[in-house]
């Protein structure tokens, strides 16, 4: 039990040091404005109509697999994600029947704070500019989402 736990302490910070890149944060925050139910975001102005249960269904479309397969269709995945630059165990391998979407659940972060009526998305990038493209992405993906919401109403 004792070399198991020298042998774990000594390999750890090998992996990280060499199998893991170093990773940059993105993040946008939405703002639910509830007198006039809109939309709003530092990067992308956009005033649409919603209600609170709408911001929980873009939650959980964010989350989903239609989601995460739009996202592959408008950044650049194999350059910000699948490249030989980043390190194995950080970057999209398809290895072990991992999908692209348990990787974009790794990627992208999405959440709701009730009490403040907004909608935190946080993406992570392994430079700045790819993080940031990644969150507009996502800001885009959040637009379509209430504009097609609003033309089904």
């Amino acid at each position: 039990m004792l070399y198991k736990s020298l042998l774990i302490s000594l390999l750890a910070p090998l992996i990280l040091f060499f199998g893991v890149s170093y990773s940059f944060k993105s993040e946008s925050i939405i703002f639910i404005n509830d007198s006039s139910t809109s939309i709003q975001s530092s990067l992308v102005s956009s005033f649409i109509s919603s209600t609170p249960e709408s911001v929980y269904q873009l939650k959980e479309f964010l989350k989903s697999k239609d989601a995460s397969k739009r996202f592959r269709e408008s950044v650049d995945v194999e350059a910000f994600y699948e490249s030989k630059e980043i390190k194995f165990f950080s970057r999209f391998t398809g290895y072990f029947n991992q999908t692209f979407h348990d990787y974009y659940k790794r990627v992208v972060d999405v959440n709701i704070e009730s009490d403040s009526n907004t909608l935190k998305i946080s993406t992570i990038g392994f430079n700045p500019d790819n993080a940031r493209i990644s969150n507009l992405a996502l800001i885009n993906l959040t637009v379509e989402f209430f504009n097609n919401k609003q033309r089904n109403s």
